[in-house]
């Protein structure tokens, strides 16, 4: 057992190490590991954050593969993040801070995430991940239908959604995640259906 802990933290430390080598770009700071690159932090506040597939440091142009947690705490601004077809992975809750955010959108060809209506999904949209906080903000999006497709709400997932006062949850769902609905402070009733109506 001793030898195995002594195994994991070594890999642990190995693993962190692997993203030290920070560059910033146009505002978004990145890490390198081998030949990809994650988004770190942003810290010029847009309004629209346009993540690159591709970003070039001394000379090498590395695709942009993950967004890890936290990078947008000093985004104040941000209304609409466009996450490219090369992201393979979005860290949990990454979106805690960001209170004015009323769409997520990613690209068609992204082989992992998928978007509709600004809100993050798994790419066969089995898994809602992410709706915004601010989304249609603030009278057009009293109510959400999520999709029949839906079998798993991540948590966190409508955490702080405050413009949404009703949600209709398909049967499909079997799963919702730890504080998938917190603090929601208008929000008035949840529908569950007994039954998918394209069933």
């Amino acid at each position: 057992m001793k030898r195995f802990l002594l195994l994991f933290t070594a890999l642990s430390l190995l693993a962190a190490k692997a993203w030290t080598q920070n560059f910033k770009v146009d505002g978004i700071v990145y890490a390198i590991n081998g030949l990809v690159v994650k988004v770190v932090k942003v810290e010029n506040d847009p309004v629209i954050l346009e993540i690159p597939q591709n970003v070039t440091h001394n000379g090498v142009k590395y695709p942009v593969t993950s967004i890890s947690d936290g990078p947008f705490t000093e985004c104040t601004k941000l209304e609409v993040v466009n996450i490219p077809s090369t992201v393979e992975l979005i860290m949990d809750k990454i979106f805690e801070t960001t209170q004015n955010l009323k769409a997520i959108n990613v690209a068609a060809n992204n082989l992992v995430y998928s978007s509709a209506d600004g809100v993050l999904f798994t790419k066969t949209q089995d898994v809602l991940i992410k709706c915004p906080m601010a989304k249609a903000r603030p009278l057009s999006f009293s109510a959400y239908t999520i999709p029949s497709t839906v079998t798993e709400i991540s948590p966190w997932a409508f955490s702080q959604c405050h413009t949404l006062n009703a949600l209709v949850v398909p049967a499909s769902v079997r799963r919702i995640g730890m504080g998938a609905f917190s603090q929601i402070k208008n929000l008035q009733q949840i529908h569950i259906r007994n039954s998918n109506p394209d069933n």
